[in-house]
């Protein structure tokens, strides 16, 4: 079993969210509950990592941005598990994923679908990676939407 250590900032955002009460309600309550119209911290509270074998959630709270999103943001340090191509090592390449899914069912009655740009996700401070002078990193950062 192989596995990598990082920091990780997730913003989503919910276009128009504050428009609608039903997601404004218990605003950042540290134990959200559910009802048919479930609340922004609640839906936030949905999102997991399967490959993660230890996470630790440093940040994870709703933000009102302009005059009308929410934006729902995770910060998570964590250890994620990967399968390692090794038969090229010391001169191997690896591809390193972080699986982010909800457990809100697409049938159910908070289903959960993820939009994107290439332009919102990016690598960020490559600069301060601590290892550089050992490993490159890659500019690309891709995101892969996977209905399961």
């Amino acid at each position: 079993e192989h596995a990598f250590s990082a920091r990780l900032f997730i913003q989503l955002i919910l276009r128009g969210g504050q428009h609608d009460a039903a997601l404004l309600e218990g605003f950042n309550e540290p134990a959200p509950e559910f009802s048919l119209r479930p609340s922004a911290t609640w839906l936030l509270h949905q999102f997991h990592f399967p490959n993660a074998l230890r996470l630790e959630f440093a940040e994870r709270k709703v933000t009102k941005m302009g005059a009308d999103d929410l934006h729902m943001i995770l910060r998570v340090d964590g250890t994620f598990l990967q399968h390692f191509q090794l038969h090229d090592f010391p001169y191997d390449s690896q591809t390193l994923q972080v699986h982010l899914s909800s457990h809100c069912a697409n049938e159910g009655v908070a289903p959960v679908r993820f939009k994107w740009s290439p332009f919102t996700v990016k690598l960020q401070r490559p600069t301060h990676f601590a290892l550089k002078d050992v490993w490159e990193l890659d500019k690309p950062v891709r995101l892969d939407l996977e209905t399961l």
